[in-house]
């Protein structure tokens, strides 16, 4: 089954753990059998319940992230970033700096 992914930072997370330690809380994830709780845990997707940490296919994340059809009213630009926050967006992209804005852009999760 394919997972369900809302990532919107809000506090929807709160319902599956509390804040744990090192874990950027960005959303809610359900696999099919369990939801839980959406987090970054040292640039990983991980599903968060009750305060445990369960690994995530990155691939299934990032590809649920992702909007479904890529917009061809873009444009190239150039952004000036600080290494801090190209290393954030890699992470969130699975690598992909591109990837990171976009699923930052549309999750609201730049705020976090």
């Amino acid at each position: 089954m394919a997972l369900r992914i809302i990532a919107d930072g809000g506090h929807d997370w709160k319902k599956y753990t509390g804040p744990v330690h090192g874990v950027l809380m960005i959303g809610t994830v359900n696999d099919g059998s369990h939801e839980s709780a959406l987090g970054l845990l040292a640039g990983r997707y991980v599903a968060v319940r009750c305060g445990e940490t369960f690994r995530l296919t990155q691939r299934d994340v990032i590809r649920a992230l992702t909007p479904k059809k890529a917009s061809t009213a873009g444009r190239s630009v150039s952004v000036y970033l600080h290494e801090s926050e190209i290393n954030r967006l890699k992470d969130i992209g699975g690598g992909n700096l591109t990837a990171g804005i976009r699923i930052a852009m549309n999750s609201k999760i730049a705020k976090g």
